[in-house]
């Protein structure tokens, strides 16, 4: 990991918890490769929320494609800033590597989408809180809450539009909304 410094980010996300502790900032507007992942150093206390335009400085690594600045040390810049919108892409695009791997730790957006799993993991005899969007795109709870922050979609159920982070942890491309805000009937 060579470090650098990036500036004029927008945070997007930032967790409650973490492990490691992830903040999601991009370059506004989004654009494809626009978004970063943000890990503070262990223990590191994170002051930002999301509007903050910040510069970062910390160690670039990629991991299995998603572009992470690690130990990084963040500093606000200004505070309020309006968000990016979210770039709209095909559900099917976002669930499928190669492809999506230009929208991890973007703002994305997909429409007219159905709940296809309410357990992405039920035939290994897990649940991890994802559940699954046209077979193809999984939705993680990992911002908010199932059953917490917000009530867990059961199969069938159709949404104009679910928004949140393209996220990528074990082998799965991933949404991850933010908030009930995120989810559109």
């Amino acid at each position: 990991g060579e470090t650098v410094k990036v500036t004029d980010l927008v945070v997007t996300a930032v967790p409650k918890t973490g492990n490691p502790l992830t903040i999601w900032a991009q370059l506004d507007p989004g654009v494809p490769y626009g978004g970063i992942a943000i890990q503070p150093p262990k223990g590191g206390k994170v002051t930002v929320q999301p509007g903050d335009k910040i510069t970062v400085t910390g160690k670039i690594f990629d991991l299995f494609g998603l572009r992470i600045l690690s130990e990084a040390s963040v500093e606000s810049t200004q505070q309020g800033v309006p968000l990016p919108a979210p770039l709209t892409v095909d559900v099917a695009m976002l669930g499928a590597p190669p492809a999506s791997l230009s929208y991890r730790s973007l703002l994305v957006q997909v429409n007219n989408v159905k709940v296809t799993a309410d357990n992405a993991d039920a035939e290994a005899g897990s649940d991890y809180g994802e559940i699954e969007l046209n077979d193809v795109l999984r939705v993680d709870d990992l911002l908010a809450a199932w059953g917490v922050d917000l009530p867990r979609p059961k199969v069938g159920d159709l949404f104009a539009f679910i928004r949140g982070v393209q996220f990528h942890s074990f082998a799965n491309d991933k949404l991850v909304p933010r908030s009930p805000a995120d989810f559109g009937k």
